[in-house]
């Protein structure tokens, strides 16, 4: 019924070749059909290629590619002079309102329409370690080193009694060290932790 896949990966962030300014997408999909993964059956494997000439702005990009099962649509941002953020959530203080649902994101302003999921809240259960850390499902976002990095939380409440709110947290970005911000979601008051990395280049 929902087409779209969620991705919590990559773990770093994907970088163009400088060798051949391309970047390779190899897709295998399997449906699960029993207990056993030989009994998976095969709904897609593919490999697409994307490649560029030479760039200095930021832009939008879809890619399709089709194999004998499937045909499959990527949508990516081409980040240009970008630096690399990892990105921690730790609740300070209060707790996370009972009833209450959330979309942890990341974006950036040339392209605040385009977010990065860090962690979707399908109930009212943060999920948190005993250090009081938020358990994203993501934690890498790239954003250009002169634009600025938005790190917002939408939440609404599952009896459908109260109104949405939007918080939202945004940095300058540095090619090295850390930066904090704060989120609330009501009572509750989250510290994020930004540390800032430069994007290897790949051969």
């Amino acid at each position: 019924q929902n087409p779209y896949l969620t991705l919590t990966g990559p773990t770093r962030a994907v970088v163009l070749s400088v060798v051949s300014n391309s970047v390779r997408f190899e897709v295998v999909l399997k449906v699960k059909s029993g207990i056993y993964e030989s009994e998976d059956k095969d709904l897609s494997f593919l490999a697409a290629k994307y490649k560029t000439s030479a760039w200095n702005h930021s832009c939008l990009i879809n890619l399709v590619a089709t194999s004998k099962l499937s045909k499959l649509e990527w949508t990516f941002v081409r980040l240009a002079k970008s630096v690399e953020a990892t990105i921690n959530i730790q609740v300070i203080h209060g707790s996370w309102p009972d009833g209450c649902r959330g979309i942890f994101s990341a974006s950036t302003r040339s392209l605040d329409g385009m977010k990065v999921l860090l962690l979707s809240l399908e109930d009212d259960k943060l999920p948190v370690t005993t250090d009081s850390m938020v358990n994203l499902t993501r934690h890498v976002a790239c954003v250009e080193i002169k634009g600025e990095l938005k790190i917002s939380v939408a939440t609404d409440y599952s009896d459908g009694k109260q109104f949405t709110t939007h918080n939202e947290t945004v940095f300058a970005p540095r090619e090295a060290g850390r930066s904090c911000g704060i989120l609330k979601v009501h009572s509750c008051v989250m510290k994020v932790i930004v540390a800032w990395s430069l994007v290897c280049s790949s051969r």
